[in-house]
């Protein structure tokens, strides 16, 4: 439910907001882990916790987390060709290249690219194009985005 104050406005069946109200939550007031299994230091700043598994190494921070949710959403829309992503140099990397095997060689802020075997479009590859995408793009990536987010992201 929306807090006290607020009305929930109606989302498109199958539009990014859509898809954010059918997540899981768990149950209860659960208090926040961080990656590590350690308690976050500030358990009031929420009001319900994702049940979904964040990894266990700490990649998934601010904008990550909000890449995380539209690469998901993204996925099991089965528009997988419009997942794609800025690391913060300006680069980008699709997940599409990441199943064909292109791979990023960083070298401070200079981005090189080598080939690597193709891989299957499947979930665990998914999550590894996340895990160098998280860490190697953040808030200011998102910052000057070229995502595809239209308005179903509302």
């Amino acid at each position: 439910a929306p807090p006290n104050g607020y009305e929930r406005v109606a989302a498109k069946p199958g539009s990014f907001a859509d898809w954010l109200r059918q997540l899981p939550l768990k149950s209860g007031s659960p208090r926040v882990m961080l990656f590590n299994g350690q308690l976050k230091s500030n358990q009031s700043a929420h009001v319900a916790v994702l049940d979904i598994d964040t990894g266990n190494a700490n990649l998934q921070q601010c904008a990550d987390f909000v890449i995380r949710l539209r690469a998901e959403y993204l996925y099991s829309a089965n528009a997988r060709d419009r997942i794609a992503f800025d690391f913060t140099s300006g680069d980008r990397l699709a997940f599409s290249d990441w199943t064909a095997g292109k791979r990023p060689v960083v070298s401070g802020n200079r981005v090189t690219w080598r080939r690597a075997t193709p891989s299957s479009p499947d979930y665990r590859t998914f999550r590894e194009y996340l895990n160098t995408i998280f860490t190697y793009a953040g808030t200011h990536s998102l910052a000057r985005a070229r995502t595809g987010a239209t308005d179903d992201a509302r």
